[in-house]
């Protein structure tokens, strides 16, 4: 299963590990993928999204993927022996700001989608948009990260 290292640890950081873990699991990630999950106020989370967006406030999730091809790699056809171990796949981190959600049920919402993001999916387009929440909510529903 996947890595998740959770910076910035809370008293749930093992549930948003897991839950984490679980959807990267489901969408075919690597056994030796990694990704980081950073939980940041929202001074920090102003700064990100300005930096990183142009928008100067604060948001409730952004995902930074760093190696896109895993998920090309995983639909191409398994070799039949592996010769060694694979070195670690950085899928990339997500930040969460849990002042941006109302409760766990949100900060679960956040996790969820910004993992998606890592796996690819985007919701700029209208079916992007509904491909992306119906499967956010998939995984909301398939697992119980309480």
């Amino acid at each position: 299963m996947a890595t998740v290292t959770v910076i910035h640890d809370t008293s749930d950081a093992i549930c948003w590990q897991r839950l984490a873990s679980a959807v990267l699991a489901s969408e075919g990630a690597p056994e030796h993928a990694e990704m980081t999950l950073l939980f940041a106020d929202e001074a920090r989370m102003s700064e990100l999204n300005e930096q990183h967006m142009g928008k100067s406030a604060p948001t409730d999730v952004l995902a930074f993927p760093i190696d896109e091809t895993w998920r090309d790699k995983s639909l191409a056809e398994k070799p039949k022996s592996t010769p060694s171990p694979a070195p670690p796949t950085l899928i990339g981190d997500v930040v969460v700001c849990p002042e941006q959600c109302r409760d766990a049920d949100g900060i679960a919402m956040r996790v969820v989608h910004g993992v998606l993001h890592l796996c690819g999916y985007d919701h700029a387009e209208s079916r992007e948009r509904s491909l992306m929440l119906d499967l956010q909510q998939q995984y909301l529903e398939q697992f119980d990260f309480s």
